[in-house]
């Protein structure tokens, strides 16, 4: 056990591009993103990155690590998550309780 803090990336190793991740997502969910998505050259930052990759090399020489989720299995678990919070929330508001949306700061 190290005495000071330290910095640590944990990562799974893998990149892609922002429509590779859209890809994915809309593969899972078995949709054409194309039909359901739009790309708006507004949004795009003038100093894009084209590679984010992340070294998680510190982690696993320190700890042992080693990632175990592969970027595929990451999105499908991101989705799920949303797709659950998503169910719930229809439930609330089905039974008539009124919440504030997700992301959405307090006044």
């Amino acid at each position: 056990m190290k005495d000071e803090p330290l910095d640590l990336v944990i990562a799974t190793g893998e990149t892609c591009s922002v429509r590779e991740f859209v890809e994915k997502v809309f593969g899972y969910l078995d949709l054409d993103w194309e039909r359901h998505a739009k790309i708006d050259p507004h949004y795009f930052r003038p100093t894009e990155v084209n590679v984010l990759l992340r070294d998680a090399t510190k982690a696993r020489e320190m700890l042992s690590w080693e990632p175990r989720i592969r970027l595929e299995e990451l999105v499908q678990g991101m989705v799920d998550y949303d797709l659950e919070l998503a169910r719930q929330e229809r439930t609330l508001t089905n039974a008539g309780h009124v919440f504030r949306p997700r992301g959405v700061a307090a006044q």
